[in-house]
């Protein structure tokens, strides 16, 4: 399955291709003397020069901490109903023409855009449909008894564990932001601000992170969803 999908490169030989709508933690204020910001933003609002936090190993930072903060809730219940719909949604539709996909999702009286109808089948960040009725159109779609008997339950469940990772992120900011604001001291001092691309730091909780600086960003191509949203190897 092919989804549109960001190029961007890093100094230091990365690269990777990022769904629009990834979330990723950007660090504000790297190279100049100004306050360190940490926020969540969008890949489609990163810009040349940003600096981005990843995860060292291949595990994607905020859904490992989210479902972490689900965990210690004993939140296994909801994570497993929020991420069942959509394994279900794309079965039902595989090999089917996207355009009689859109055909069917009208014909049962969904008046939702083409691009958010896409959302719900091919990417794999999502999360929670925005509306209680765009799950039962969803669980109609499927044709699957068990999704169309509970799609209430699992639309509360998705909520649920979107909030975990909206947390998540907050959380993630904050102790990005301590961390690396000592970091950073440290390399001005030795460095003359200076920042390697990737830096590396250790985070209690999360484990090591590499910040990488953007050096280039293309226009949007269609790429295999087995390989967007996580750092590839060095070219």
């Amino acid at each position: 399955v092919f989804t549109e999908a960001i190029p961007m490169r890093f100094y230091g030989g990365y690269r990777a291709f990022f769904l629009p709508t990834h979330s990723m933690i950007l660090i504000e204020g790297m190279s100049q003397n100004s306050i360190l910001n940490v926020k969540v933003i969008r890949a489609e609002d990163v810009k040349c020069d940003d600096y981005l936090a990843f995860r060292s190993s291949a595990i994607e930072i905020i859904s490992e901490y989210a479902e972490r903060i689900l965990m210690n809730n004993n939140g296994q219940k909801f994570l497993d109903l929020a991420t069942s719909w959509q394994p279900l949604l794309r079965q039902a539709l595989e090999g089917a023409d996207f355009c009689d996909i859109v055909h069917n999702f009208r014909t049962l009286g969904c008046l939702r855009t083409e691009a958010a109808i896409r959302n719900w089948i091919y990417n794999p960040d999502f999360i929670a449909p925005q509306k209680k009725e765009d799950m039962r159109f969803i669980a109609l779609a499927s044709k699957n008894q068990n999704l169309i008997m509970n799609w209430q339950t699992i639309f509360e469940a998705t909520h649920i564990v979107k909030r975990a990772h909206i947390k998540a992120g907050k959380h993630i900011s904050e102790k990005v932001k301590n961390v690396v604001a000592k970091k950073m001291r440290d390399f001005k001092e030795q460095n003359k601000g200076y920042f390697p691309s990737p830096l590396i730091v250790s985070i209690e909780g999360i484990g090591d992170i590499q910040i990488l600086k953007v050096s280039k960003i293309s226009q949007s191509i269609q790429m295999p969803t087995s390989r967007v949203n996580k750092l590839l190897e060095r070219s």
